[in-house]
């Protein structure tokens, strides 16, 4: 059974990010884990370890996004990523017509 990753930044928005993530098990129809992204030291074994239908939600604002673009660079992985912006920065996430706290979407 494929499971969901909610990869979220304890320091994004400003309230407790655990909290505010934990809206997503409303919303994804799937045994989620919430892992907090601090605690990935190397995406490449991150990744290694997943199945391929299990995906993952990246949860945070700009900042968030853009480290995680980054830390995955060069990585290859077929899993699905989604968005959920719940930063203080969404800048991203309105420039593609979301709003924060919107239902994950692809990315």
């Amino acid at each position: 059974m494929s499971c969901g990753y909610v990869l979220y930044n304890e320091k994004a928005g400003e309230s407790n990010s655990l909290q505010s993530v934990k809206v997503l098990e409303n919303i994804i129809d799937k045994k989620l884990d919430y892992i907090e992204v601090s605690e990935i030291k190397n995406y490449r074994s991150f990744f290694s370890k997943l199945k391929d239908d299990d995906i993952i939600i990246l949860a945070g604002g700009d900042g968030t996004l853009n480290h995680f673009v980054n830390d995955v660079k060069g990585i290859n992985f077929t899993n699905e990523i989604l968005y959920y912006p719940n930063g203080t920065g969404n800048d991203f996430a309105h420039d593609m017509g979301h709003a924060k706290g919107c239902e994950p979407f692809p990315i």
